[in-house]
């Protein structure tokens, strides 16, 4: 009696239909014609002739199998092989495994106070995925933040992490679905410097309503409020109340 495998290969759960290292196991599935249920078939990745990844699995009453197959550290041309162990029926096709990224956009340097954004997507897109971010903390990596990816794989994820401290802070992103190897961007450096952007904006009537005097020469329509960041004086909370000095200075325009 003649026997037939089929196989067709897939990588959950990406939609793209290349294949990609470190995302996902591969989804080998076929069927098996003229097999008695509970054959098996064996399932091997080929790079050239060295075999480097073996799975199994039990063909069903319909004739149908299912092998999960690991993607181990290869980029480049394979051949994946399904064998029926039960007569040496056999089939083989070419796939191709493409390397992943991850890319983590964000500042080299930031304003010592606000806080500012990473962004950044993956190759494959890998929407609904959780990217996580982590900081390096003297000798270990430790999770800061997080967030599910949207729908077009993309991610943002708000940094906040020492306002009002100054310092560089070494991070990464890794990124993939729960259970999985995880991607990993590169290591990259944020640092708070000592910077004291102005911000110059229109003085409002509120800002002035208990200092603007009658008679003043300049209206309060020619007012500008700077507000700039300042370093205090005070290496830590005073132990008696002191009165603070203006937080904007009001210039003529």
């Amino acid at each position: 009696m003649t026997r037939s495998v089929t196989a067709t290969v897939t990588e959950s759960p990406i939609a793209d239909p290349a294949l990609y290292r470190n995302i996902a196991p591969l989804d080998v599935r076929g069927v098996v014609t003229n097999a008695s249920s509970g054959s098996r078939v064996e399932v091997v990745l080929l790079h050239g002739t060295v075999r480097v990844a073996t799975a199994t699995a039990a063909v069903a009453a319909t004739g149908a199998y299912s092998a999960s197959q690991p993607i181990p550290r290869l980029v480049g041309a394979a051949t994946v092989r399904a064998t029926l162990t039960q007569d040496s029926a056999t089939t083989s096709g070419p796939i191709t495994v493409l390397p992943a990224y991850v890319w983590a956009n964000a500042p080299r340097s930031i304003d010592p106070i606000l806080s500012t954004t990473i962004t950044g997507n993956s190759t494959p897109k890998m929407p609904r995925v959780r990217a996580q971010v982590q900081r390096w903390n003297r000798s270990t990596w430790y999770d800061y933040a997080s967030t599910t990816v949207s729908a077009d794989g993309r991610f943002s994820v708000p940094l906040k992490q020492s306002a009002g401290r100054l310092g560089a802070h070494s991070l990464r992103v890794l990124f993939g679905p729960p259970g999985t190897p995880q991607l990993r961007s590169g290591n990259f450096v944020i640092e708070r410097k000592r910077w004291s952007p102005p911000v110059i904006t229109a003085t409002t009537a509120a800002e002035v309503r208990t200092t603007y005097c009658s008679g003043c020469p300049v209206p309060p329509s020619r007012l500008r409020t700077i507000r700039i960041n300042y370093q205090s004086s005070f290496p830590r909370p005073p132990s008696r109340p002191v009165q603070p000095s203006p937080s904007a200075r009001r210039w003529r325009s």
